[in-house]
């Protein structure tokens, strides 16, 4: 996914005075956009990248025409019932145009040699066809057991950024808005939508002077502003700290905040650990396999953090020039 974003701070030099043209105004930056790429990992990315991590995949291509609740491969030559109870995941579909069922997984009911057919414990996202790409794995580990880790590892976390476009709308006379429940203990920034004539092109503006006026416990808090922000109708985006919620269906999204290693690995982790206790032996092979994604995960931390935005509340002190309310002079603070 592509999102844009607009740059609308006021140019400034090495000592911080706002720049001006040879008119004497102000240079914004207000007007260039560009573009930025978001990771969107879904669910069905997440177990197919941990299932491959953990070398259970058998990759192929569909031979003929199937249905939603069955793929056919006529190649294969695993014995009957060989992959039941296993998972079976749709990678790309023959067009190589996103189309379904791309990006949807089922768990097999029954695999038949003979015929090379996989029938499926639930319908896929489409039919499937000649020449779509597939993974499936045995149930020797589940993908019940896949999502599981997945989930523990997103808890472990703890809390992580979440943006909120839809809750809050300014209105006429009024400064101070409910809260969302879960925007209530740690809410970083506060933005205010400046175009609401074209959804793509929101011109987001960061708003400062704010303040959460807190409530009893399970209650919502309030968000109050000492100005009245833009009349009616413009969204607030508020991005705050919240445990990220569970997955469950294929095509539900991580947040994009959250690098796929950092769930990824600790999900093999958990995965490799629940294995050799359920077969209480010895095996080199399997203590080799869990150091090892000990050492990704330690490593994962180290290189990719999870970007934690600054608190941009109460007041902010700024250039006299420097315009940081959509009332402009009267969030203003001079120094």
């Amino acid at each position: 996914m592509k999102v844009i974003y607009i740059l609308s701070n006021i140019l400034v030099d090495e000592n911080g005075d706002p720049v001006v043209d040879e008119n004497g105004d102000n240079i914004l930056l207000s007007g260039w956009t560009g573009e930025v790429e978001v990771a969107t990992n879904t669910l069905f990315d997440l177990t197919y990248m941990v299932a491959r991590e953990l070398d259970i995949l058998e990759e192929s291509t569909a031979t003929a025409a199937g249905n939603t609740l069955s793929l056919i491969d006529t190649y294969r030559d695993e014995d009957d019932d060989y992959f039941n109870g296993g998972t079976l995941w749709l990678v790309r579909d023959a067009g190589g145009v996103g189309d379904a069922p791309e990006g949807t997984y089922a768990v097999v009911q029954d695999y038949a040699q003979g015929t090379g057919t996989f029938t499926l414990r639930s319908a896929l996202g489409g039919s499937t066809a000649v020449g779509d790409k597939y993974a499936v794995a045995t149930k020797k580990i589940t993908l019940e057991q896949i999502v599981q880790a997945i989930n523990v590892s997103l808890m472990d976390l703890k809390t992580v950024p979440t943006t909120d476009i839809t809750s809050l709308t300014t209105a006429t006379d009024q400064t101070e808005y409910t809260l969302p429940l879960a925007a209530k203990e740690d809410l970083r920034e506060v933005w205010l939508q400046l175009d609401t004539t074209d959804s793509n092109d929101n011109r987001w503006m960061k708003l400062y002077n704010w303040y959460v006026q807190q409530a009893a416990t399970g209650t919502q808090a309030t968000l109050v502003f000492p100005y009245q922000p833009l009349a009616t109708a413009y969204d607030l985006k508020l991005v705050y700290m919240s445990p990220h919620p569970e997955l469950h269906v294929y095509d539900q999204q991580m947040s994009e905040f959250i690098p796929a290693e950092r769930v990824i690995y600790p999900a093999v982790l958990k995965i490799l650990r629940r294995y050799r206790s359920r077969v209480q032996g010895r095996d080199d092979w399997l203590d080799d396999q869990i150091e090892k994604y000990e050492g990704k995960v330690a490593e994962s931390e180290r290189m990719y953090p999870i970007p934690i935005p600054q608190r941009m509340g109460k007041i902010m002190l700024v250039n006299e020039k420097m315009d940081v309310s959509p009332t402009f002079e009267a969030n203003k603070v001079r120094l």
